[in-house]
């Protein structure tokens, strides 16, 4: 080999080696990038994972919350349904009273609820031909100087109206009871609904 040729063979030693320190330091980025690009792609797959996690518990509890105030509101409904059930079968006692029953339960209304005592007393037609009397004496009887009269007309209702004038106070059972529910309702849910 002669001297060209060494020089020549040396370039090309050197070049190689050059050419391998390069391709090493290549692939030594390489590997970082790959990696740190491996350690992103994971803490990226970890996050949305934690994320999903996140929604999907977030998700069933609004499920769970609305699944729970769908069954506090049919409770609620239930409770109230009962309690009108149990008004409906209280009113349906009053009016099935017996006969001196309803004459005290009619005559005390007009009594409590007379301003003058000198009220006309109507009833139903039957209510008025069965125990109409018997109410207006009861009701004389229970307010000291009322001279309450039995009204020759006649009304639909469940109770008594008591008619001064052009005033009417009107007793339906119905009416009072329904009355009565709302005086209550407080204490009524306070113990249904604790």
């Amino acid at each position: 080999m002669n001297g060209i040729e060494k020089i020549t063979q040396r370039i090309r030693n050197d070049a190689q080696a050059e050419i391998d320190a390069l391709l090493l330091e290549a692939e030594k980025k390489a590997s970082t990038i790959t990696s740190e690009a491996e350690a992103q792609a994971t803490e990226k797959l970890r996050l949305g994972r934690k994320q999903n996690a996140e929604a999907a518990e977030l998700h069933e509890n609004r499920l769970i919350s609305a699944v729970e105030m769908e069954a506090r509101q049919m409770t609620l409904a239930a409770k109230q349904e009962v309690l009108q059930e149990c008004f409906d079968m209280a009113l349906k006692k009053l009016l099935a009273l017996e006969e001196d029953a309803q004459v005290e339960l009619l005559a005390g209304f007009a009594a409590k609820e007379s301003e003058s005592g000198r009220e006309e007393l109507l009833f139903s037609a039957e209510t008025a031909q069965k125990i109409g009397e018997k109410v207006v004496q009861r009701a004389n009887a229970l307010k000291a100087g009322a001279k309450f009269t039995l009204a020759r007309e006649t009304r639909e209702t469940d109770g008594v109206i008591l008619r001064d004038g052009n005033v009417e106070i009107n007793g339906s059972l119905a009416i009072a009871m329904e009355q009565k529910r709302q005086r209550m309702a407080a204490e009524i849910a306070e113990i249904l609904f604790a």
